[in-house]
């Protein structure tokens, strides 16, 4: 009689173990600043529609832009650019902390499966290709596992997801599309329309993130909490 082979090792089939980690001052925190990366957005609408009127007056001669309008509106432009980095920096490390510790909060407190590994809470923004779905995937299982009703999802997530790719791409291409375009009057106008519609996507991507962010940090800080039980967490790879 052939004795059967061991079942391969399950590295998530054992309850994760630790201490719940508090939260609030980085769902805080996280909530504030990616509400100041949105309004960036809406500043930087309005810079794309000034740098072509000024080039579009320059050029048609319907008034006179003297040098110093120019190199203000050049400065102006850098130091948000600048500005816009720094924040983007911070705005995103103080989330990922923040992911990462309710990822962990909500391994603690729930058996419910999570679709990727934990490296992926952070590697998954940066690894391309799997940067278009992985992030959801993560920030949806994290919902669902924090959620004291075991809520299988939101229309919110959805929403946020979808307008944040809009984000990516416009993002890219307007870049791709600048650096090789001849700097015309048409080539600034259709920055500022590609500005625009980003600024709005931005907006766009930032309401729903922030409700997200703010019901996972009330569910896992509150008594709603929903308390670890018998059986398997599985943690896919």
């Amino acid at each position: 009689m052939t004795t059967p082979a061991p079942a391969p090792h399950d590295p998530g089939a054992a309850h994760p173990t630790g201490r719940h980690r508090p939260i609030g001052g980085l769902g805080t925190a996280s909530s504030v600043l990616i509400g100041l990366m949105a309004s960036y957005g809406v500043v930087t609408t309005w810079l794309g529609w000034e740098q072509y009127t000024l080039v579009s007056d320059a050029v048609t001669g319907a008034r006179t832009v003297t040098l110093a309008e120019i190199e203000a509106l050049d400065s102006l432009s850098l130091t948000l650019t600048l500005l816009y980095l720094a924040l983007g920096v911070v705005t995103g490390v103080t989330f990922l902390v923040w992911l990462w510790r309710t990822r962990g909060n909500a391994e603690l407190a729930s058996t419910a499966p999570h679709r990727r590994a934990r490296g992926w809470v952070l590697g998954g923004w940066f690894v391309p290709v799997v940067n278009f779905w992985f992030p959801y995937q993560i920030v949806a299982d994290i919902y669902r596992a924090s959620a004291p009703n075991g809520s299988r999802g939101t229309p919110w997530l959805a929403w946020w997801w979808a307008s944040w790719l809009v984000v990516l791409v416009l993002d890219r291409g307007a870049s791709a599309a600048i650096e090789e375009a001849e700097l015309t009057v048409d080539t600034f106008r259709t920055l500022a329309i590609a500005q625009t519609l980003t600024g709005v996507a931005l907006v766009s991507a930032a309401i729903p993130l922030v409700f997200v962010l703010q019901r996972i940090t009330a569910w896992q800080n509150g008594a709603g909490m929903p308390q670890a039980s018998a059986g398997p967490g599985a943690t896919a790879g």
